[in-house]
């Protein structure tokens, strides 16, 4: 396959998606009602040793979940899962994919994704849950899109960059999106156009001036750089799939990096 070096996208604000969501303000997130019906799960670390050699080792949280569908909102009834993070203010932002009661046009197997926004004081608890998706289906460059899902945020300069995977009768591409209050998020479009691919994330500062994004085109786990979001250069597979290993069908980013004290 060849590397994805140079993809233009349009970098420019959709028609119509200046707020990604109307209705949609800092005071209007609510007590969330909780249910039983799809998990977001947390894990919290075991191993506080700041050691690169070893794997840093999880267990789950045992008030799981800390997050569950909502059947009284159409949006978010069936599933809720896969779920970003980012600290804004001292609190927690999670923003996660939400499955409502619609089915997508490409598979009547799948419903349509959102992405949900809720906030906790302590990365366990959930405060409050916006009633609104953070972003929906609408204003996306991706024609008759029908989910828009997996995202992963950062915060650099001040502006806080989602990159997330949109759906459609088309194979899935990956999209961007931007704030500067974690309410109202503009969407850019489509990033790396001539690839199908979903499961990436941006490192959470700039290298050199530069943008570097985690990406998946299967099976490898990519990275690749960019000055201004819409021409990527420099991209390499970083991690290989191991044929015969767990890791064969498919090697995506995970979670967001998160910066230690050590390289």
């Amino acid at each position: 396959m060849p590397a994805p070096h140079r993809h233009q996208g349009n970098g420019t604000l959709l028609p119509g998606a200046g707020t990604s969501v109307p209705g949609r303000t800092s005071d209007n997130c609510v007590e969330p009602v909780q249910t039983v019906a799809g998990r977001t799960h947390c894990l919290i670390e075991h191993n506080h040793e700041r050691n690169i050699q070893k794997l840093v080792k999880l267990k789950r949280y045992g008030s799981n979940p800390i997050l569950s569908a909502d059947s009284a909102r159409d949006w978010e009834a069936n599933h809720v899962s896969n779920s970003a993070a980012v600290v804004k203010d001292g609190k927690v932002h999670l923003f996660y994919r939400a499955e409502g009661r619609d089915t997508r046009n490409s598979s009547q197997a799948w419903f349509v994704s959102r992405i949900g926004h809720a906030v906790s004081s302590d990365g366990f608890t959930i405060d409050c849950r916006y009633p609104e998706p953070a972003l929906d289906i609408l204003g996306e460059e991706l024609p008759f899109t029908d989910g828009v899902e997996d995202p992963r945020i950062v915060e650099i300069d001040g502006v806080y960059h989602m990159v997330y995977c949109t759906t459609s009768v088309y194979p899935e591409r990956l999209a961007w999106a931007t704030s500067k209050d974690l309410i109202t998020f503009d969407k850019h479009g489509i990033l790396m156009p001539d690839y199908s691919q979903r499961t990436a994330g941006l490192l959470p500062e700039r290298i050199d001036g530069e943008y570097v994004l985690f990406h998946r085109i299967l099976p490898h786990l990519w990275i690749s750089r960019s000055r201004d979001m819409k021409e990527w250069h420099s991209s390499q597979v970083l991690v290989h799939s191991r044929q015969g290993h767990w890791t064969e069908s498919k090697m995506g980013i995970g979670a967001t990096p998160i910066k230690t004290e050590q390289a």
